[in-house]
């Protein structure tokens, strides 16, 4: 299995604009290397696909090329497990996810029962 460890690492160490800027860049580089590179070369036996949570955390970064690596990344991998994968996540974080009712439409609801 190719693991390519935490490119995070560099904005939990010492917070300058060199190592940040470099970790955009290491971000737009394995976007192009995930999405079109290593699935193709190693083949899906070899291939271990980014972890969804890690690229939901980066959705809205707050450097650019983060953010569009990680949305380019998870939709990418969304769409490599297909409709079974993506209800099997749906399943697996419902419940951790918060129970939001909205009240005006609840209100509506019952009025119409």
């Amino acid at each position: 299995m190719v693991n390519i460890g935490d490119p995070f690492h560099l904005f939990w160490s010492e917070n300058n604009t060199v190592k940040f800027l470099l970790g955009c860049v290491r971000w737009s580089q394995l976007a192009a290397m995930h999405c079109v590179m290593l699935p193709d070369l190693l083949g899906l036996d070899k291939f271990r696909p980014p972890l969804l949570e890690m690229l939901a955390r980066r959705w809205q970064d707050r450097c650019l090329e983060v953010r569009e690596a990680a949305q380019a990344l998870l939709l990418a991998e969304l769409r490599r497990i297909g409709q079974s994968g993506r209800k099997d996540t749906i399943d697996a974080w419902a419940p951790y996810l918060p129970q939001y009712v909205d009240t005006v439409s609840s209100r509506k609801f019952s009025a119409l029962m």
